[in-house]
């Protein structure tokens, strides 16, 4: 899908949503559709491309990317308690072939500091 369409899936799932999590693979192999090399693989995410929200954490893992986003629905737990549990698991993040860990997984906080103090934490 065109990451134009990805955004604003996106953007329809945080509003209705309370929590959005997003794996994405990286580095994944570009293969050709309908004869077009460069159809199967559209865009390539990174985190500039959700700068457009307010309260989401980021971790590229070396083999896919991990993004809990906050949507605007109530929720009892809030994003930094999240990702203080998901990095005190220890998650391993596994290579390609699926077996090897290349270590744990490691969310960071993303803050841009956008006037959003009506938003629940």
């Amino acid at each position: 899908m065109p990451k134009s369409v990805g955004l604003d899936l996106l953007n329809a799932l945080v509003y209705c949503s309370a929590w959005v999590l997003v794996v994405a693979p990286e580095f994944v192999v570009q293969d050709a559709a309908d004869g077009v090399a460069s159809e199967a693989h559209i865009s390539v995410w990174s985190a500039r491309d959700l700068h457009w929200h307010d309260r989401w954490a980021w971790d590229n893992c070396r083999t896919r990317s991990w993004v809990p986003m906050r949507g605007y629905q109530p929720s009892t737990h809030t994003l930094e308690g999240l990702v203080q549990r998901f990095v005190a698991a220890r998650l391993p993040a596994r290579g390609f072939d699926g077996q090897t860990v290349v270590g744990p997984a490691y969310l960071r906080m993303q803050d841009y500091g956008r006037e959003v103090s009506y938003r629940q934490a």
